[in-house]
């Protein structure tokens, strides 16, 4: 692994008496520890300075190191960036009533809540410094009541406090969660703003724990633990000597902070389909690692975590390096598939790490099937020649209910020596096995211009997913200066059939299974007998599925199959009509002896396909014999693939 001196910039004389006594009170907390711990190495491996130096020296640390600045009356404008091409929409979210882009401040780090029993409603928070000419920052908070198409920025929350680090989440019941650092003149504590409305309002700080740097996640999963909260900090800088905390009614009060049996940095934590809590990070080797809790939904004991891996990501995480001079380069994700699908339970981790050779930074993942014992050889999923100066940072992932895996990135690939950027997308429908072209989906942006004067622009971006695509707020400077956007891509996605019934004929060979996947697999029907004279003969089967949408912008329906008889046969295909209440005919055509494709395109309106209420979908597809056929005469289909295609 090559090796890297990091400079790091001086921090200012009215704070150093302050960290040396926190250096001193984390040595005591760090000194406590079990006897059956594994001993950690206390030292980064990138770092040349010393342990309290290096702690000291993180450029994300949270530290007051400017005062408020003067709040301005009337604030310079210009319009608020807005881009849509190719199913992707960016909109700016620290914006002034009028919807207009606020000149001279700066907005980064930015967290996104949906409520999930209504989705319209979502809230973003990040770090608002009301100029650039001041670290100060305080909680930026906005909310939109139209899928974020729109947003509204009330103000921040107690404006002249300092606040940090905004990580944001929901809840069963819609309730939308701001957790808040409160900086370094607290102790490093963090506190909790619970909202019922939508983002519109919050309820007073709660104290919740915390330290530099922090985050949670809830339960969703209707188990025992559903509703709880579960929060983990980084030891850096730690509000008490206990570094995971929990709440188990509703998040209005948090259990005393417990030890770790590792103390992890700069990770995130999710709640896998059994209701067991994940938490990753990195130690101080660099070393990425996973912990599990099988008992923290459990309300009645101390949550404990016995089982942990030490996993190949295939680099370590960086800071303060190339495009984002005094912060981190990503952190590390760890997300749980909560589909009915194959991949029902498995555990995903992704991050930014320093691979070994030239290149600085590529976007890695990883997978478990075993609940996070064991895990895959790490995949690269950047696509670009590995070549020096090409920084994938802020790699961000999240996997929507149906299993589908998204991932973000920045990307330098197309500028490597300003660092010039642009964001990747790109997903996986088959639990990360394979992935989806990436593509490019914001305009090009300088990651170096607009800073305050915290040289960054933040540590990490966010985002949730859901079966239609993917929601994530992220900071960029399209205007000259940092600000806070919210993008929504929409996802082409093959929808396959949930169920069918066989209304004319009988099943011959094979199982509803059979037609899910283009395979060796076939679901073969054979023609009734036509009670002693001859006539027409008919197959007419009926295949139901879910749109994740009402209203796509396209949809197809593909049907891959043959038929076998001794005349010619048609093929009828029909689409529930929901606004008529009948099938409509969307194709006419001869059934083919060999296995053969047939995609068609619907036309018009294309919500009359899709229930308003449900998101049903129904296709009948019917082959009828051309001539009468005599009593004996019995002919088979036989289906490989039947499936939708969705374009939300």
């Amino acid at each position: 692994m090559k090796t890297r001196t990091i400079v790091f910039a001086a921090i200012l004389i009215p704070a150093v008496l302050f960290f040396s006594f926190q250096l001193i009170s984390f040595a005591k907390i760090g000194a406590k520890q079990d006897s059956d711990r594994p001993s950690v190495p206390r030292r980064f491996s990138r770092l040349t300075v010393q342990e309290s130096d290096s702690i000291n020296a993180q450029g994300h640390l949270e530290t007051i190191d400017d005062l408020p600045s003067r709040r301005i009356a009337r604030h310079r404008t210009s319009p608020s960036y807005f881009s849509y091409k190719n199913q992707v929409m960016t909109v700016q979210v620290n914006v002034d009533s009028n919807g207009q882009n606020i000149i001279g401040d700066a907005a980064n780090e930015p967290s996104i809540a949906i409520n999930p029993l209504s989705p319209n409603q979502m809230a973003i928070g990040w770090r608002q410094f009301d100029t650039i000419s001041s670290n100060f920052r305080q909680a930026g908070r906005a909310y939109s009541s139209d899928a974020g198409a729109t947003w509204t920025f009330p103000g921040v929350f107690e404006p002249g406090v300092f606040r940090s680090d905004p990580v944001l989440d929901f809840d069963p019941l819609g309730n939308i969660f701001y957790y808040s650092l409160q900086g370094g003149g607290s102790g490093w504590a963090c506190d909790m703003f619970i909202s019922a409305d939508g983002g519109v309002s919050y309820t007073s700080a709660i104290p919740a724990g915390g330290g530099d740097k922090a985050w949670f996640t809830i339960d969703k999963t209707g188990g025992i633990g559903s509703g709880y909260s579960y929060i983990a900090w980084s030891p850096f800088f730690s509000c008490c000597e206990g570094f995971f905390t929990r709440s188990t009614d509703g998040g209005f009060n948090y259990e005393v902070p417990i030890e770790l049996p590792f103390q992890l940095y700069w990770g995130t934590l999710s709640v896998g389909l059994g209701g067991e809590l994940y938490i990753c990070g990195t130690l101080t080797t660099g070393q990425p690692i996973v912990i599990k809790s099988s008992d923290a939904q459990d309300s009645s004991v101390t949550p404990t975590f016995p089982d942990f891996a030490m996993v190949n990501l295939g680099g370590v995480i960086e800071i303060s390096e190339g495009p984002n001079p005094a912060g981190l380069l990503g952190q590390f994700w760890v997300a749980t598939d909560h589909s009915d699908g194959p991949g029902a339970g498995n555990v995903y981790l992704l991050g930014s790490v320093n691979p070994d050779g030239d290149d600085p930074l590529d976007v890695m993942f990883t997978r478990s099937t075993d609940g996070g014992q064991t895990w895959s050889a790490p995949l690269r999923l950047n696509d670009d020649l590995a070549q020096a100066g090409a920084f994938q940072w802020f790699g961000t992932m999240s996997v929507a209910p149906n299993g589908r895996i998204d991932v973000i990135w920045n990307d330098t690939r197309n500028d490597t020596t300003t660092y010039v950027t642009e964001m990747y997308f790109t997903h996986s429908v088959d639990g990360g096995l394979t992935w989806a072209p990436q593509e490019a989906v914001t305009n090009p942006w300088d990651p170096l211009i607009g800073h305050p004067n915290q040289n960054k622009i933040g540590d990490y971006y966010d985002m949730i997913s859901d079966d239609c695509g993917v929601n994530i707020a992220y900071a960029a400077t399209f205007n000259g200066e940092q600000d806070v956007y919210f993008m929504r891509i929409d996802v082409e996605q093959d929808v396959a059939p949930v169920d069918y019934e066989l209304t004319e004929g009988r099943v011959l060979a094979g199982e509803f299974e059979d037609v899910l996947a283009s395979d060796d697999e076939r679901l073969r029907f054979r023609t009734e007998p036509s009670g002693g004279v001859p006539g027409v003969r008919f197959i007419r089967s009926t295949f139901d599925s879910v749109s994740c949408t009402t209203n796509p912008e396209e949809l197809s329906f593909t049907i891959e199959g043959s038929a076998r008889a001794d005349g010619e046969v048609f093929q009828i295909i029909e689409l529930m009509n929901y606004e008529t209440g009948n099938f409509e005919r969307v194709d006419f055509r001869m059934a083919l002896l060999n296995e053969t494709v047939i995609t068609i395109d619907a036309t018009g309106n294309l919500s009359r396909f899709v229930d308003p209420t449900t998101r049903d979908m129904q296709a009948r597809v019917s082959w009828k014999s051309k001539q009468l056929l005599p009593q004996l005469t019995r002919w088979t289909v036989s289906i490989d693939q039947i499936k939708w295609t969705i374009q939300p």
